[in-house]
């Protein structure tokens, strides 16, 4: 309700309520499947934020969750931006959701298919049509996406892997890739207006989002070919 309704004046309150969770400190030892599922809280508060932050295209929100650092004990980088270290892969790597959670077995992405079936339907009122919520989650999945590969870049990270979603193969055809396609054209034409930016997302920096795209995107055409 609150990202999806919220002023640009109220959009720190998300991220204090957001970094109570992401902070907690996790148990350092153990299997590790069990120790990357804490992250989930923080994962599913993420994209019922951002789902709702684009729907309504209050993008002062999802950079309040997505830019400012969080403390972040027992990792490696300590204060770092959210999407650097909270996305599908890191809470459940892909064979080991085909193997834990139910009729997941055969799937490409399987995190991001759980995700989409659970968050339908708390998120059904705000976005009742069933295409429209597709295409909004593949959105906030692809710009989150962006967003990791500009928060590594931003630490200096080396090797920098590109966390796909199931945008990959759902919107393999051209069909619905809003956020590829506007963020090519906002990069081609040096468009500092497009809302992602205006809200603040990659600094609202121009090179930013084109150091990420030019990063990611080669990446995820890769992944994509792969599939099939």
């Amino acid at each position: 309700n609150g990202s999806f309704h919220a002023k640009p004046e109220q959009s720190k309150a998300f991220f204090d309520a957001f970094h109570m969770i992401i902070a907690k400190t996790p148990m350092s030892s153990g299997y590790k499947v069990w120790i990357d599922l804490q992250k989930y809280s923080a994962l599913l508060l993420a994209y019922a934020t951002g789902i709702s932050a684009i729907a309504s295209e209050n993008y002062a929100v999802l950079n309040e969750i997505a830019s400012r650092p969080s403390f972040i004990r027992h990792d490696d980088y300590k204060n770092v931006p959210a999407p650097g270290r909270i996305y599908t892969h890191s809470v459940m790597d892909r064979d080991s959701a085909r193997r834990l959670i139910p009729e997941m077995e055969q799937r490409y992405t399987p995190v991001s298919d759980y995700l989409l079936d659970f968050l339908k339907n708390p998120l059904g009122w705000l976005i009742p049509d069933e295409d429209q919520f597709e295409r909004t989650f593949d959105d906030f999945e692809y710009l989150w996406c962006l967003l990791h590969v500009d928060a590594e870049k931003q630490v200096g990270a080396g090797h920098i892997w590109a966390p796909f979603g199931a945008f990959c193969w759902r919107r393999r055809d051209g069909r619905g890739e809003r956020f590829k396609d506007q963020a090519r054209r906002a990069i081609d034409q040096s468009d500092s207006s497009w809302p992602p930016l205006k809200g603040g997302l990659f600094g609202g920096s121009i090179e930013r989002l084109s150091d990420a795209f030019s990063e990611a995107q080669p990446k995820l055409d890769k992944i994509s070919e792969n599939f099939y």
